[in-house]
């Protein structure tokens, strides 16, 4: 889904968001949505990586590491909110 939007094939997405839900869990009648809001951080944060590429092309290191060090943010706090509500999909 992040492929198809940032390439601007967004009719690839409702094929995709089908398939999300045929494979989700059956335990969780709305574990597919996890997919679909994985897929929509993907696309910002794909966005906001090129966008600062394009802005700040002399600092192409520093953006590189913000843009890793984001991520990781976002992957930090996914983790402690599984370990702390301890569900299973984290959400």
């Amino acid at each position: 889904m992040v492929a198809a939007t940032v390439a601007l094939q967004l009719w690839w997405d409702v094929p995709l968001a089908v398939l999300a839900w045929r494979w989700a869990p059956t335990d969780d009648p709305h574990a597919w949505l996890l997919g679909i809001m994985e897929a929509c951080f993907g696309v910002q944060w794909a966005y906001i990586g090129a966008t600062c590429l394009a802005a700040f092309p002399a600092h192409r290191i520093l953006v590189g590491i913000l843009w890793i060090a984001y991520a990781g943010l976002i992957a930090a706090v996914g983790m402690t909110n599984r370990r702390r509500y301890s569900r299973k999909y984290g959400w």
